[in-house]
């Protein structure tokens, strides 16, 4: 392991050092438990959980856990099927019992032997059967043939009359033959499946009876056990909503992403895919948890921003809250999670559930539990492998502007900034002059105009050679790549009968779409328990994660998703001879030939050539995350045990970007920087940024608890406990000049506090300045520190296994939260009731076996992160001519408020769960309805307070929606299987109380982000008029008349913008109010086809940006030239009448302003929002297991999967993505292999 390290392993500086020994100290202790012998003498309780167990492996589970030998006949057991059984802490006796129940064999327990022979019918039952059959006049026989839940014979199955004592067995052939009454009921019955009871009469005796069993819910993987991340609770006695995805149902999937493996499978799970854009950096994506909700969202919180956290759900591990923190948020906890690691995950959806977590739950709570070796396993090796080819993204599936449409529009707007005939076009170049760039038919037609012979055909020839090119194809061929990823995983796992073990390694190796730019992955964990005492156990695991990234450095960062500065739809990579071509950035090409005609080799080349200047630098990130559990556990009696829990984790997370001296961006600040004579202000070298933030994490938890069951009626289970967590970040950020690669050397003693003038003015206009501080530099050094203290309790009631009660309530006092709220605050509680009404001696509904009625009520919290109870005081240092002296001082960025409290939410939730005969139909429907109080938000406050808005509680909101399950077993037929599950979800988010002035008018209504009254998500947009007849400029509707908005007539805008809020048309809500999936299952015998059909209704969005024309964009000025204007632009309107056929307004060619503000209006016009509702195919799965009677390797199975299919049906007609609303994500291809050793 050492040494393993030492090679390998970058380490990071400082306090990791510390890590690393704790992590050897740590490995060290927990493999030597392994080593350890136990002389304990052999006890009679026996834990067994085995699944297609035969039942010789099941015979020495038994001797290995209480030493008793069996003694049997191979022959006698050979016809035995594998069979499930699943048994905690059992005598013996029971034991043997539920194993040779309604098989055709019984045992005897002899000194330390247990005998096993086939079963005799005694004298007297035979005697009985005689008198019985004389009596009911039996005189048929019925035959039949017995299959299992693949279509396959089985062999050994029990059939018997219902009522009598005859019996018989099933024919390795799965056939059989018994003799019974005219009219009766055969019982078949066999370890492992569900009993099934068939009705039968004379006729039937003329016929082959085909029995099909269903294996019990065990054998599904039906959960029995749901955790709330402090216990484990009895499915049967859960009163709240929890909804558990097993490690089988995540393998439907292969993300290395844990939790988008979740998409489609659950319901209330809400991903918000418009925040994972194609082809994004992956430093500007919001992680995975981000793009979630359960539920609808409890908060008024900022969700695009990465470094806000409210409204995200919470995160538990092991029993711990999101033990990687939040510092990392580019990397989410769960990118450092390995999916194969993961034993189940759970989540929490109402208050009964999730109230346990108090402040922190109220917009979901997601469990995770890892994998865990198992006492007296024999050891076993687990091994899954995987590649994942990703199309690559598909630059012409939206519809665009043609680049001749484009070059028209470009000379048009040419001929309308000189439209006067004596004009030459742009200027000449002149030294001292700011000469940004505009474009190059602009340039071309400047040389035309300055030509004496304007009607030379070269320069139509030029501009005509251009609308050959699409920028797009050179992006296709040497940007954008099939992105790859490749998985290893492997795990030992097993036990002794005092320890207990499970080491897991894994490995991705992820190429991205973008050529460069790569992800990778790299785990390793470790895991104990140890029966150090009778009555004491240690549970030990450490797990260590590393990411890497590596990307385009930022500064000259190319997107080839978004078209824009510097390029054009019809630029050009490479020359005709392959070569990689010079593309004008900033900078007119004639007015740098002006500088280097001007000062020689005492500037440096500034060619811009994109395909190399993208190598010259870098962005590469690094997390280092190390996670340390510990947690003991003393069995004080049979009723109370209490344990101690400590976790430790550290989160190392840093970038480092380079910029090269041959980066473009380099050149140019050199240069500018550059005085007359050749000195150089800024000195020859690249510029290294690092970027550093780090986090501590420790949690200590004390908990007692109670299990108690007394006269087979009553049940009680509860516990009661106290957390104590800390948080500490810090970050440091900083940046070199003059750094080389080779040498390491950098020439950082640069003075940031002079300003210097500029060789040339920048396109500012501005001729000095002081050097650049990259952005992330001027954090400096920040560290804020965390601490919660939460005391809770939870307990639940079960009498006969019919009626549950439960309850729980917490207290958390945390440093987010105001003195008062600390010193007073409102716990958190829940309680609920749960009734089994199938139990009930009254319900005779054999149509629908089982039946549960569940309520919960309580209150769970959100702590806003956007805001804090106390003063925070800033100290900076400015660079540049704002401060000279470099002297430190200080703004007050946030105002205290010793009220600050938690966002709460109280939520009913109401429940049913069915199961209809032999489980053919099963699932739950329930309804819930929540109500938010306290939302934090921003409200402007008296200026003379020192701060124009403050942040404090001030808001309520109103959700409420369904979440419904159907599981069907479809088909059964021979061999073949077909199941489905229909999961449905709708919810409503609503604002009904914002302590904010009221909105009065259009203006202030479109400027709201949030509106009382409306959906959380609310989309508004104005009353479309038309377009007008005379000059084809949008119309919209204000106060009752269709009024032209030309862009430059504010008066009119304004009147427009101080309109009644009844001007606007409400759409809608911008995130679906239905959504779910219709996941398929086919089996046949040992091939599993699956297919998982997603939807999402009742929602609207506008049409990308991309697809409408903005007239803005052809202005050298406006941030976004070079960017098409819209497939429609070949529609706009262009003489009179046009506007009975087109609603694309006419082009025009004003200002960046001007133009601007006109397009807005149509833009943001109702016409221009649509339907999003659509049904997607996401994913297709073919699976195959191999039969081998090899003793090596088990389980070998063959997987492929297909992701990313596409949409089925849409509701717009404009065939726009809505759930991406960009280029949709590219269709994924995986083939993997796992097995068992």
């Amino acid at each position: 392991m050492y040494i393993f390290y030492k090679k390998n392993f970058v380490q990071p500086p400082g306090c990791f050092n510390k890590i690393l020994l704790i992590m050897k100290l740590t490995t060290l202790l927990l493999i030597v438990s392994i080593m350890q012998v136990s002389a304990t003498s052999f006890a009679q309780k026996i834990t067994l959980s085995e699944k297609a167990a035969t039942l010789k492996t099941v015979f020495d589970k038994i001797r290995s856990q209480t030493g008793y030998d069996f003694v049997f006949v191979d022959a006698t057991i050979r016809t035995i099927k594998p069979f499930s059984i699943q048994v905690k802490n059992e005598d013996l006796k029971i034991v043997l019992d539920k194993i040779f129940e309604g098989q055709p064999l019984t045992y005897s327990i002899e000194d330390k032997s247990v005998v096993v022979s086939k079963k005799e019918v005694t004298l007297i039952n035979r005697l009985e059967d005689k008198i019985t059959s004389f009596l009911r006049q039996d005189s048929v026989n019925y035959k039949g043939t017995v299959y299992n839940e693949k279509g396959l014979p089985l062999s050994g199955a029990t059939i018997q009359l219902k009522e009598g004592t005859r019996i018989t067995h099933s024919t390795p052939q799965g056939n059989f033959v018994i003799h019974g009454p005219v009219k009766g009921t055969l019982v078949v019955s066999f370890l492992g499946y569900a009993n099934k009871e068939i009705n039968v009469n004379a006729k039937d005796s003329d016929r082959q009876l085909k029995i099909n069993m269903i294996t019990t819910a065990s054998e599904l993987g039906e959960v029995a056990i749901v955790s709330t991340g402090y216990q484990d609770i009895p499915k049967e006695r859960a009163t709240g909503s929890f909804e558990v995805i097993t490690a089988k149902q995540l393998q439907h999937s292969n993300d290395p992403n844990l939790l988008r493996r979740l998409e489609g499978i659950t319901t209330s799970l809400d991903f918000r895919n418009t925040l994972r854009p194609t082809n994004s950096s992956q430093k500007s994506r919001i992680p995975t948890i981000g793009q979630m909700t359960i539920r609808g969202r409890n908060t008024l919180g900022n969700i695009s921003i990465t470094t806000n956290t409210s409204g995200w759900p919470l995160i538990v591990i092991d029993g711990i809250a999101s033990p990687y923190g939040t510092t990392a948020p580019y990397s989410g906890a769960e990118d450092l999670i390995n999916p194969d690691d993961v034993e189940s995950v759970t989540i929490l959806k109402d208050a009964a559930s999730a109230s346990i977590w108090g402040s922190r739950a109220a917009n979901g709570v997601i469990v995770i539990k890892t994998k865990r070796g198992a006492l007296n396993r024999p050891v076993r090796v687990s091994f899954n492998s995987s590649i994942n080819v990703a199309e690559k993204v598909d630059l012409f599936y939206k519809p665009q502007m043609t680049v001749s449409d484009y070059i028209d529009a470009q000379k048009l707007s040419f001929n309308q900034e000189f439209a006067d005939p004596e004009s030459d076009g742009l200027q000449d170049p002149e030294l001292f002059t700011p000469q940004k760039f505009t474009n190059p038919v602009w340039e071309i037609m400047t040389l035309q105009r300055k030509d004496p012979n304007p009607d030379n055909p070269i320069y139509d020839q030029q501009i005509d050679a251009l609308r050959g090119n699409d920028i797009r194809r050179d992006f296709n061929k040497y940007f954008l790549q099939n992105a790859m990823a490749q998985r290893y995983s492997l795990s030992v796992d097993g036990g002794s009968k005092n320890v207990a073990y499970r080491l897991s390694g894994a490995f991705n190796k992820n190429n991205q779409n973008t050529k460069g730019s790569s992800l990778n992955n790299f785990s390793l964990g470790y895991n104990t328990t140890v029966k150090l005492l009778k009555n004491l156990d240690f549970n030990g695991g450490i797990m260590y994660n590393r990411q890497n990234t590596d990307g385009q450095y930022q500064a000259d960062q190319i997107q080839a998703t978004n078209i824009g500065m510097p390029f054009f739809p019809y630029t050009r990579l490479v020359d005709d001879q392959g070569n990689p071509a010079v593309v004008a950035k900033l900078y007119r090409p004639v007015y740098l030939d002006l500088l280097q005609q001007t000062y020689g080799d005492k500037i440096l080349d500034m060619s811009y050539k994109p395909l190399e200047s993208i190598n010259e630098g870098y962005l590469k990130g690094k997390v280092h995350a190390f996670n340390l559990n510990l947690n003991t556990v003393y069995r004080l009696s049979q009723v109370f045990s209490a344990n101690v829990a400590y976790n430790y984790s550290k989160v190392l997370n840093g970038s480092t970007e380079l910029r090269r001296q041959d980066s473009w961006y380099m050149r140019e600040l050199i240069n500018r920087f550059t005085s007359p004579d050749g000195a150089r202000n800024i000195p020859l070298g690249g510029l290294l940024v690092t970027r550093n933030a780090e986090s501590d994490r420790h949690t200590l938890r004390g908990l007692l608890n109670v299990n108690k069951t007394w006269s087979d009626k009553h049940s009680l289970s509860a516990i009661a406990g106290v957390d104590i967590s800390q948080d500490y970040n810090k970050q440091h950020n900083n940046q070199y000049y003059g750094y080389d690669e080779n040498t390491l050397y950098t020439s950082n003693l640069l003075n940031y506090a002079t300003g210097y003038s500029f060789l040339f003015p920048d396109l500012d206009g501005n001729f000095s300045s002081a050097i650049p501080v990259a952005g992330d530099a001027r954090i400096g050094f920040s560290d804020s520190r965390l601490r919660l203290f939460s005391v809770f309790s939870n307990a639940a009631y079960t009498y006969n296994n019919r009626y549950t009660i439960s309850g729980s309530i917490r207290k958390d006092g945390s440093s987010q939260f105001g003195l008062k709220t600390n010193k007073s605050g409102t716990p958190y509680f829940s309680f609920g009731a749960g009734w089994n009404i199938d139990k009930e001696a009254f319900y005779k509904l054999t149509w629908l076996p089982s039946l549960k009625f569940r309520a919960t009520y309580g209150y769970n919290g959100n702590v806003n992160s956007s805001t804090l109870p106390r003063t925070v005081i800033r100290y900076s240092v400015l660079s540049g001519l704002s401060s000279p002296t470099l002297l430190p001082f200080a703004t007050t960025t946030n105002a205290p408020n010793r009220a600050l409290r938690p966002e709460r939410t109280g939520m009913l939730n109401l429940g049913f769960d069915f199961g209809f005969k032999n489980n053919r139909i099963s699932g739950s429907i329930e309804y819930y309805d929540k109500r938010t109080v306290d939302l934090i938000g921003s409200n402007p406050v008296d200026p003379n307070t020192g701060f124009n808005s403050i942040s404090f509680n001030s808001g309520n909101l109103h959700g409420y929606g369904v979440d419904f399950t159907l599981n069907s077993v479809n088909l059964v037929t021979g061999a073949f299987r077909w199941e489905s599950t229909f999961r449905l979800s709708y919810n409503r988010v609503k604002l009904t109380k914002l302590f904010v002035p009221p909105v009065s008018n259009v203006g202030q209504r479109f400027g709201s982000t949030f509106n009382v009254g409306y959906d959380l998500t609310s989309l508004f947009a104005y009353k479309w008029g038309g377009l007008d007849p005379e000059t084809g400029d949008p119309r919209v509707i204000s106060n009752g008349e269709a009024v032209t908005v030309d862009g430059t007539d504010f008066e009119v805008m304004a009147a427009i913008d101080e309109g009644p809020v009844s001007d606007l048309r409400y759409m809608g809500s911008s995130v679906a109010v239905y959504f779910g999936s219709f996941q398929h299952t086919f089996s046949y015998r040992s091939f599993t086809l699956s297919a998982n059909i997603m939807y999402k209704l009742g929602y609207y969005t506008r049409r990308p940006i991309s697809d409408i024309v903005g007239y803005g964009f052809l202005f050298p000025e406006f941030i976004g030239q070079g960017t098409l204007l819209g497939a429609e632009y070949s529609q706009r309107w262009q003489k009179p009448g046009d506007e009975l056929k087109t609603n694309v307004p006419s082009q025009v060619y004003q200002n960046a302003i001007n133009n601007t503000a006109r397009d807005n209006y149509y833009q943001f016009a109702d016409i221009n929002v649509i339907r999003a509702d659509h049904i997607r195919l996401q994913e297709i799965n073919l699976g195959y297991s191999f039969k081998t009677g090899s003793r090596f390797i088990k389980n070998p199975r063959v997987y492929a999967n297909i992701n990313n299919l596409g949409i089925l049906w849409r509701a717009n007609k404009l065939g726009i993505d809505p759930d991406i609303n960009d280029y949709p994500q590219p269709r994924t291809y995986n083939l993997g292999f796992s097995a068992n050793f």
